[in-house]
């Protein structure tokens, strides 16, 4: 036979057995992993998810499994032809896939109704709308098609790489054809992870926020009073604050607000916010060095309570913080922060971690140091704050070889601090877990030494502090996927599964190799939309925060609750507060 006809039957051959692969039936062994998979994706971890959320977990997890066992499979395969082992016969192979039938149904139906009933309980304990059993349909019929799509496109591309390898046998032999099927798999991989998330997916986001980042939000005004970044005689001009800059710049508390809230008789004053965005200033530094600028034109360090705000990936100052303080102080008080990316945090904490810790670093030591610089009787409060990846900023900012040395730098930049919703990777955070009382668990750690204290709730965080004090104050949910995520989580069991659950998460949580990575990494979709208390959702923490770390004389509990229950009821209806 010639060559050239040689050739056409080995790419024949290669193209049916293409086709046989597409419709071939599972494999059984497969399957059965798969099986495990699926029903371990239905155990609850942090948060309930949304019936498309659990039905793409669910789908995606069960793949893995079936990639798993068929893997596990061609291993066992390998060993037995080796040692010579008789293949099962097919008498027995019938057998397993009626128990495996069974087994389907068993999961289908008893799994799926579990899934619903653990949902409901969960969403009752973190003060959610409960759900229909028609959610565990819904859930079932989105994995699988989820499972028969991504099946489908694995044994096309494997099928190809057989392709290619039939091809190639012939003129560079097997092990040749082994080794470039090998290489010709990474290249497209990583040519697809180019294409589809760095040019596709990353580019277009990051040109997204960067347009989005010169608009204004509707009701965001430029402010009037001199007092504000953005206003009359700033050294940071509107246009330069970035969306998030002017929001956080024309949302101050109105005068009129704060005298509805403190009472008749009690003076109030209009607070100072001070902005620096991206364009105000080319470099981190610089931006801090402008905001200190700034705070001494307003006259930000006559008042009697100065906040170092660490923003978010955006830019983002959360308002019901920046109300909070205005509000307990009458109006007078300052704040302070400096943008350092437009990118959502979820995205930043991913591709910019290490711009928050600079951006943090940069304006907590120029504040600082011109703090420093003041008569001792004549400085403000200095008051250190950061939510979510803003806390990461400022935590790491700070952050020494040693637990000690740590405290002694976060006390030479500010005299308190409060941080909600730290995230998995602040340092100092990690110091302060791993020197806590042994008993206590690791959502509410009791720290011995340090002026650390922990709360998982409004009603658990400390006492008034009237007078400057070192505290730290962390506010931490025992539902919160942004406190909980980590990659360790895909091959090693968290304290937080494994030790005593938190009070709004579930007894019937377990761990499970990569699935409950994958759960997790679930729970911060939902995280953000939490109800508060929960999730990352910390509108009610912030009375209650800085009651801890700086209330003003004279300040009581009663007025602490007042204030969680108006910035709750703001949040809810969505309210400007600085109209």
């Amino acid at each position: 036979m010639a060559k050239d006809d040689t050739e056409e039957v080995i790419s024949t051959s290669a193209r049916q057995r293409l086709g046989q692969r597409l419709v071939a039936r599972p494999d059984l062994g497969a399957v059965g992993v798969a099986t495990v998979f699926w029903a371990v994706s239905l155990f609850p971890t942090l948060l309930p998810r949304a019936n498309l959320i659990q039905g793409g977990l669910t789908g995606v997890s069960a793949m893995v499994g079936y990639g798993v066992g068929g893997l596990g499979l061609l291993a066992w395969r390998a060993v037995a032809r080796r040692a010579g082992w008789p293949s099962p016969p097919a008498s027995a192979r019938r057998v397993g896939r009626v128990v495996l039938g069974i087994a389907w149904l068993v999961l289908l139906s008893g799994g799926s109704w579990l899934w619903w009933h653990w949902q409901n309980v969960q969403r009752d304990l973190v003060g959610m709308p409960l759900i229909s059993w028609r959610s565990a349909f819904n859930v079932i019929l989105i994995a699988l098609v989820l499972c028969v799509v991504l099946l489908a496109v694995s044994r096309l591309i494997a099928g190809g790489l057989g392709w290619i390898f039939s091809s190639l046998r012939p003129r560079i032999g097997g092990a040749g054809a082994r080794v470039a099927v090998g290489v010709v798999a990474i290249v497209v991989a990583a040519l697809a992870g180019k294409v589809l998330i760095v040019d596709g997916v990353y580019a277009s986001t990051d040109a997204t926020f960067k347009a989005g980042d010169n608009g204004t939000d509707p009701g965001v005004h430029q402010p009037t009073s001199s007092l504000d970044s953005g206003g009359p005689g700033s050294l940071t001009p509107w246009g330069t604050l970035g969306l998030q800059g002017r929001t956080f710049a024309g949302g101050a508390v109105s005068k009129k607000h704060l005298a509805q809230f403190a009472g008749p008789g009690v003076p109030v004053t209009q607070p100072i916010r001070v902005y620096a965005g991206l364009k105000s200033a080319p470099t981190a530094e610089a931006r801090a060095a402008l905001a200190v600028r700034e705070l001494e034109r307003t006259g930000a360090f006559d008042r009697p309570v100065l906040v170092v705000a660490t923003a978010t990936g955006t830019g983002w100052v959360d308002p019901s913080a920046a109300s909070a303080i205005e509000y307990m102080w009458h109006g007078n008080s300052a704040i302070v922060s400096i943008q350092y990316s437009y990118l959502p945090s979820w995205i930043a904490f991913l591709t910019e971690t290490a711009a928050a810790a600079d951006a943090g670093r940069a304006l907590q030591d120029a504040v600082a140091a011109k703090w420093r610089q003041l008569p001792a009787d004549h400085r403000p409060r200095l008051v250190l704050f950061g939510q979510s990846l803003g806390s990461q900023g400022s935590d790491n900012a700070m952050a020494k070889a040693d637990l000690p040395t740590s405290m002694d730098s976060v006390f030479a930049h500010g005299q308190s601090v409060l941080y909600t919703g730290p995230t998995g990777s602040n340092e100092i955070w990690h110091q302060l877990l791993a020197a806590r009382t042994p008993t206590s668990p690791i959502w509410r750690p009791v720290e011995p030494t340090a002026p650390a204290l922990f709360a998982n709730s409004y009603a658990e965080i400390g006492g008034a502090t009237t007078t400057p004090v070192k505290r730290i104050q962390y506010v931490q949910h025992a539902s919160d996927p942004v406190t909980w995520w980590s990659m360790d989580v895909a091959w090693w069991p968290p304290e937080w599964i494994t030790g005593p659950h938190g009070p709004d998460t579930m007894g019937q949580m377990i761990w499970f190799p990569f699935v409950t990575w994958l759960q997790t990494s679930a729970d911060l979709i939902a995280g953000f939309s939490a109800s508060v208390g929960h999730g990352h959702n910390y509108t009610d923490a912030f009375a209650g925060g800085f009651t801890s770390v700086a209330a003003p004389p004279g300040w009581t509990k009663a007025d602490t609750k007042s204030l969680a229950e108006l910035l709750t009821i703001l949040n809810a209806i969505g309210s400007d507060v600085g109209s």
